[in-house]
């Protein structure tokens, strides 16, 4: 063998002992990991007969909003909902009349 195959060899094992003792040191917490804002990408919801259904259709969009402190904020939609017009407040009938 030569020297650098030893060499090789003798640095391999070190770095197997230090390496994994680096990467957990540097793992964050569950909460650390957690504390951002998330893309929804469905929801469903088993019944108690075992039957799944989509409450909000079966392509939804959403966001989920959660903050190092324990709070959190779920926000959905049905992705076939129309666009509102942003120049003038809906009332809340024209709204029922779009939704329905």
């Amino acid at each position: 063998m030569n020297r650098r195959h030893i060499f090789c060899l003798s640095v391999i094992p070190a770095l197997a002992l230090i390496l994994p003792g680096a990467a957990t040191a540097q793992q964050k917490s569950l909460k650390e990991q957690l504390a951002r804002t998330w893309t929804a990408v469905s929801w469903e919801q088993v019944g108690k007969d075992g039957s799944e259904f989509g409450r909000f259709g079966t392509n939804p969009k959403g966001v989920n909003v959660f903050d190092a402190n324990g709070r959190f904020v779920v926000i959905f939609a049905r992705s076939d909902l129309p666009t509102l017009a942003a120049s003038r407040v809906p009332t809340f009938r024209s709204l029922r009349r779009k939704i329905r």
